[in-house]
């Protein structure tokens, strides 16, 4: 039974969302060993979602209503999928974020521990430009037929530039975001610059 109930903006849950999207990564990048793992997705139109930026592109997602999966089976997929799995649990509605947890992450502690929580709020509303995390650029340090670790660069409004692992598995013929669990405790970690990220924003060309 909910305990208690929290009416708040969209805004207010876009920290947590995209904080819990994060895992731990292996220092060891196999992906260097293929020369296209870090290409950017080709045919990239970027959308906007209640004020968040998310692509769509060659690769993924094939459907975006309710909610944003179907990927193809290659890094390109992956990239797509974990954008957009961190976007849509920031912003993503009362209505329809069952229906994410379901399609787009992966089983396990993490996504029940979201669920939990994202149960617990109501999320409405359009997040305003100037407070809009913005998506700069990735890069693949794992990759396989069955899982893969992107790490994304993000600018936070006011934070900056920061990095963080995602985790994804191959499931049911798609890429999906494993979660960590809280107790990992995982939060960005802040970078001077892009070095070493393959660039891909829509505001690439931005200062």
């Amino acid at each position: 039974m909910k305990t208690s109930t929290k009416a708040v903006t969209i805004t207010a849950v876009v920290g947590l969302a995209f904080g819990l999207g994060a895992c731990s990564s292996d220092d060891d990048a196999t992906g260097a060993d293929k020369p296209d793992v870090n290409a950017a997705p080709a045919n990239t139109k970027w959308e906007n979602l209640h004020g968040l930026k998310l692509p769509t592109a060659h690769d993924g997602p094939k459907v975006t209503d309710p909610v944003r999966f179907g990927y193809s089976h290659t890094p390109q997929g992956a990239v797509l999928s974990a954008i957009n799995a961190q976007g849509q649990m920031a912003v993503v509605g009362d209505k329809d974020w069952p229906d994410l947890s379901r399609m787009a992450l992966a089983p396990g502690k993490g996504r029940d521990q979201w669920a939990q929580q994202r149960a617990l709020v109501t999320v409405s509303g359009t997040i305003k430009p100037d407070q809009a995390p913005k998506f700069k650029g990735f890069k693949v340090s794992d990759y396989s037929d069955d899982k893969a670790i992107v790490t994304l660069a993000v600018d936070y409004p006011k934070a900056g530039l920061a990095a963080y692992p995602v985790q994804l598995a191959w499931l049911s013929d798609d890429w999906r975001v494993v979660l960590p669990s809280q107790e990992d405790n995982i939060e960005p970690t802040n970078i001077a610059n892009l070095d070493g990220f393959t660039p891909y924003s829509s505001t690439e060309g931005e200062k």
